[in-house]
């Protein structure tokens, strides 16, 4: 089965969370967004995303604490996560509990979408 060309944005920054989801909408991608980690949990149950882009300081349910759940749930421990954050204090730790992914939000858009296109080919992409 051909995985979801839908990409969950996990950010309580609305503006941020627009900006990333314009550029990966032009890449042909259906985007998802949710404020928070728990919103984050029930987007993905629901709408089986292909890849999750998540920001670590958040309220209710911060990055931290949504990427362990995603991790130790058999459904979807698989799922390519993509940690967002305006600090790099947890990206050691992230590393060590498997995540593959992190970027500072000063970071280059283009570091950003290249992850993406790595973990989940653009349906716009040339073949």
């Amino acid at each position: 089965m051909e995985k979801s060309r839908k990409i969950l944005i996990v950010d309580d920054d609305p503006v941020f969370a627009g900006l990333i989801a314009r550029e990966i909408k032009k890449l042909g991608y259906t985007v998802i967004e949710a404020g928070d980690g728990e919103e984050g949990l029930e987007k993905i149950s629901a709408e089986q995303p292909g890849l999750v882009i998540f920001d670590v300081k958040m309220p209710r349910m911060d990055g931290y604490a949504f990427f362990r759940r995603l991790i130790k749930d058999p459904e979807t421990r698989d799922l390519p996560l993509i940690a967002l954050t305006s600090l790099d204090l947890m990206q050691d730790m992230f590393h060590m509990e498997g995540l593959k992914e992190y970027f500072i939000k000063s970071d280059k858009m283009g570091k950003l979408l290249e992850a993406v296109t790595r973990y989940l080919p653009a349906p716009n992409a040339p073949a």
